[in-house]
């Protein structure tokens, strides 16, 4: 019975110490895992951070061409406004250029029918 019981103690003994070892390895381990989690944790929110810089990048990149193209556009209607403006201002000259040969033109016609109208008088006194 003795040597039942000094084998099992003996086997106790064992199995405390490969208990006792397998959880300092397990604990080696899970730190170890710890320490690799954190590490992909810092990895993942560094990578986050810079998606997030970039994106704010991109899109501070966006709203600059958007307001150079909505400037060149409200420069090109500016020069459009101007074009009409122009043209109006020079239809308004045609006309009264235009009106001024007219008047030129009446008053000619005027001129040669009184012209007319004195000669047919002193060709009747003749």
């Amino acid at each position: 019975m003795k040597k039942y019981f000094k084998n099992l103690d003996h086997n106790c003994r064992i199995k405390n110490i490969t208990n006792e070892t397998l959880s300092k390895e397990g604990q080696e381990n899970m730190e170890l895992i710890q320490k690799e989690k954190n590490n992909i944790q810092e990895i993942s929110n560094n990578f986050s951070n810079k998606l997030n810089e970039s994106i704010e990048e991109w899109d501070n990149l966006r709203n600059i061409f958007m307001n150079k193209s909505n400037d060149y556009h409200q420069k090109q209607n500016n020069l459009i406004l101007n074009k009409y403006e122009y043209l109006k201002i020079n239809n308004n000259l045609n006309i009264k250029n235009n009106k001024k040969a007219i008047l030129q033109g009446i008053f000619l016609l005027f001129k040669i029918s009184l012209i007319v109208y004195i000669m047919t008088l002193v060709y009747q006194f003749l």
